[in-house]
């Protein structure tokens, strides 16, 4: 029988608010020209999960509003970003 070996969660991927592992961070922007909101896809897992941790991300982008989609957890969040020490 083969040998399975559990990988370790990487821990530059957990939200250190709710422990859940982030797959997408959309970040709100308002359009100048036309006044409607716009989401862009700002981290996502298989893109940013080794250059830039979920922590760093939150103390670069804080008191916006994000749309963010946890592993497993069929609907988005949308919160706004709080200050991390």
């Amino acid at each position: 029988m083969a040998d399975s070996t559990v990988r370790p969660i990487d821990q530059k991927s957990i939200d250190p608010l709710t422990g859940l592992r982030v797959k997408k961070i959309f970040v709100k922007k308002v359009s100048r020209k036309t006044g409607k909101e716009i989401w862009h896809l700002k981290w996502e897992y298989y893109r940013h999960r080794k250059t830039l941790s979920i922590e760093e991300f939150y103390k670069q982008n804080v008191g916006k509003e994000a749309r963010i989609t946890f592993s497993g957890v069929p609907q988005p969040k949308l919160i706004i970003i709080p200050k991390i020490n």
